[in-house]
């Protein structure tokens, strides 16, 4: 949809919406220098031009490329080139521009400029991971052989693992959560931990670092890690790329962690496979402490965790119902026979006022008792 608005010049830009309302200012908000049409906001902007410029340098090297045509060409030739080039810039190309609008309506909205670095950094995460659906390298990543659900699974024997989560609401409202499960998928411990960050991605990265903090403390022998934030799995396979990234320091804090000789690989999971990471990640934006270690499993994660725990352990879970039912069915049996044996007791000293309904017949207890005494047959109080 935005390039379809795009290639007809018809999205809400400063100098198109002066047209119409004269009190908006046709200046460019990032640059404040020239008016915003679709060109200069795409394009000729020094912001937007440096993003361009990191790509050329970074991930597009192609001595074929028409670089006069990609600078110098109206906004119709531009589009039209573009759009007919190769797939790979295809995709680098529609990648840049959703950020670059991205960038200009955060400027717009919430008057907060990413920086030059940031914008890339952003528009390389979201291009790595477009490529990556598209080849499908993403799709029966969390596939095991001979199991049809798509669940969470249990580590091996004498693993523990850790499901990670970020929550981000705003730079006020933000936070993460994790869970670590043994191997027979039962709880271990649990966090939630608030955090002042800038972006989703942050709050991601600051939830894996307290999760690798608390095994570390715990000191486990062996860990495995599992997020549902591919962004975050691609910058820190890429590390060494993270020079001048504005969360290099706390990256390559979290890089040194999982170099650890007792830390297994991190993977990337579907959200459906990471849900209780996810209330518990949900659960610290409500908190009103900083951070909390849930020992016992809380409210919040308890539906998830139990789900994961059934998925994981059919078997088990099937035979704990069985027995629970077995023993319901002898508690309910046993009552009865305490309720009947109640009854029988209070039949046989009742005194004249009880009676006992056969059919249509009403016949009294006391009278029939009397009957048996003399030699009478109590069944024919019921027959005529």
């Amino acid at each position: 949809m935005l390039l379809w608005n795009c290639a007809h010049q018809i999205l809400p830009v400063a100098e198109s919406l002066h047209q119409f309302l004269p009190q908006i200012s046709p200046t460019c908000s990032r640059c404040r220098l020239h008016s915003e049409n679709h060109l200069h906001l795409f394009r000729d902007c020094p912001k937007s031009g440096i993003l361009w410029t990191y790509i050329f340098q970074r991930v597009w090297s192609n001595s074929k490329f028409d670089f006069y045509t990609f600078y110098n060409s109206d906004w119709g030739a531009w589009i039209t080139f573009n759009l007919n080039n190769s797939m790979k810039w295809k995709s680098l190309f529609i990648t840049a521009i959703w950020q670059i609008w991205l960038s200009r309506n955060r400027v717009v909205f919430d008057l907060k400029m990413k920086s030059a670095f940031s914008l890339y950094n952003a528009f390389y995460v979201d291009w790595t991971f477009a490529n990556n659906c598209s080849q499908g390298k993403e799709l029966g990543a969390y596939h095991v052989p001979g199991l049809t659900k798509k669940t969470w699974f249990p580590p091996k024997d004498g693993v523990m693992k850790l499901n990670v989560d970020g929550a981000w609401k705003s730079n006020a409202v933000a936070g993460g959560g994790g869970v670590f499960r043994r191997s027979t998928g039962s709880w271990f411990v649990g966090f939630s931990s608030k955090f002042t960050v800038s972006s989703p991605l942050t709050a991601e990265l600051y939830a894996l670092r307290e999760g690798l903090i608390i095994a570390r403390d715990f000191k486990f022998e062996k860990l495995e890690i599992e997020t549902d934030a591919l962004n975050l799995k691609v910058l820190l396979g890429k590390i060494k790329e993270q020079d001048h990234h504005e969360l290099g320091p706390v990256l390559r804090e979290v890089a040194n962690l999982l170099n650890q000789s007792w830390v297994g690989d991190l993977a990337h999971i579907p959200k459906f496979c990471n849900k209780v990471a996810h209330s518990l990640a949900a659960h610290s934006l409500i908190m009103a402490v900083g951070s909390k270690l849930h020992f016992i499993i809380p409210s919040c994660a308890k539906s998830d965790y139990e789900a994961d725990f059934e998925n994981a352990n059919p078997e088990y879970v099937e035979t704990i119902r069985r027995n629970a039912r077995d023993e319901a069915n002898s508690i309910v049996g046993a009552k009865r026979s305490i309720d009947n044996a109640d009854t029988l007791n209070q039949v046989a000293t009742a005194g004249g006022a009880a009676q006992l309904v056969f059919g249509s017949i009403v016949a009294d207890i006391k009278d029939a008792r009397d009957s048996l005494k003399n030699g009478y047959c109590f069944h024919s109080f019921c027959c005529w």
